[in-house]
């Protein structure tokens, strides 16, 4: 993912009360070295990476880190892409085009057990059986 946007998504998640950034990372083995290191309870997840896509990353998540609930993060959410993100254990997907607020809105709610999917500027909340968030501060 871009690193720009990476770091002020980030930031601005880290101005959430009930969100607590605890890392962020570049790449998708660089995502599944910080989950060795602390633990998270939502993972946002961008579908295109370097070394490892969001999908890949996911079935390692949902395999080694049963607790850890993941939202898929993407720019362009193409329907094929869309399948193959249903057919994983996430709790759904959000896009970049999603203002801070909703985006938060939607990882609380699949913390608690709702599958999201965010389109455009809006996010909604379809009620099903998996979990969503916390990601790293930066140092």
């Amino acid at each position: 993912d871009d690193e720009g946007y990476r770091r002020q998504l980030s930031s601005l998640l880290g101005t959430v009360p009930y969100i607590d950034v605890v890392a962020v990372a570049g790449d998708g083995r660089e995502a599944l070295n910080a989950l060795e290191k602390c633990q998270v309870d939502v993972a946002l997840v961008d579908i295109a990476m370097p070394s490892m896509d969001g999908v890949e990353v996911t079935k390692v998540i949902t395999e080694c880190y049963p607790d850890t609930k993941v939202v898929i993060l993407s720019g362009l959410v193409p329907e094929d892409y869309i399948e193959k993100v249903l057919a994983t254990e996430t709790m759904g997907f959000l896009t970049k085009d999603m203002g801070v607020d909703d985006i938060a809105r939607g990882l609380r709610a699949a913390s608690q057990g709702q599958q999201v999917q965010g389109e455009g500027k809006s996010c909604t909340h379809r009620e099903s059986a998996l979990s969503v968030f916390s990601v790293a501060r930066a140092s």
